[in-house]
């Protein structure tokens, strides 16, 4: 993962984590998951790289809302953009 950490939120199996670079803005989905050999994993999932606006001077506050298994939301908020939403598990 990349960036400074600047939020997350957690949702059923997953943990939404929001970071911030001096380049691009970050939003990380992860899961634990075992493989065929029992093994544990971590497995992430990039769901957004680019330009939110993000600041870690400015933390967020999170709410994740399940809906159903394909509409599972966190909503955020900063004090310095105005609130959004992400499906962490749309396809």
């Amino acid at each position: 993962m990349i960036g400074n950490y600047v939020g997350h939120a957690v949702l059923n199996d997953y943990l939404v984590v929001f970071m911030h670079s001096s380049d691009y803005d970050y939003i990380y989905r992860l899961e634990k998951k075992i493989d065929y050999k029992l093994v544990e994993f971590l497995e992430v999932v990039t769901l957004y790289q680019g330009n939110l606006g993000l600041n870690t001077s400015y933390p967020l506050e999170t709410l994740p809302i399940f809906e159903n298994e394909d509409i599972q939301k966190v909503y955020w908020t900063d004090g310095l953009n105005q609130p959004r939403v992400i499906n962490i598990v749309a396809t």
